[in-house]
């Protein structure tokens, strides 16, 4: 019984690891134009002159006005975007996010099967 107990905890640090893991973006160095962001649909990070940085789903382009597009509790919410404002836009890099992704989940899951006594490693 301690043993299940023990390798349930195992596979809960797991689950929780991977939780974490999944949500690590990453953006492209190349900056683009709002335009292209807009017309393309990426989900962008973008800084502004201050400093702040923000992140959005994708950026839409209403009556004349930039909004920045993010998706909370299945609505979206359409943050307005000052264009002079703006100092980068930066596209995410879906190839290097997933690859980064799994780059970290990889050897979680081999150290939670060998601590869990799944693997077995010869001596």
């Amino acid at each position: 019984m301690k043993n299940l107990i023990k390798q349930f905890g195992y596979v809960l640090f797991f689950l929780v690891a991977l939780t974490f893991c999944l949500g690590c973006a990453v953006y492209k160095s190349t900056p683009i134009t709002i335009e292209e962001a807009t017309n393309e649909g990426y989900a962008v990070k973008v800084r502004t002159i201050d400093n702040k940085t923000a992140t959005y789903h994708h950026l839409e382009l209403k009556d004349g006005k930039y909004y920045g597009v993010k998706h909370v509790d299945r609505q979206q919410i359409f943050v307005p975007l000052e264009e002079v404002e703006i100092n980068t836009i930066q596209k995410k890099d879906k190839l290097r996010s997933t690859g980064g992704n799994t780059a970290i989940i990889l050897p979680i899951i081999g150290l939670v099967l060998l601590v869990a006594g799944i693997i077995v490693v010869p001596i």
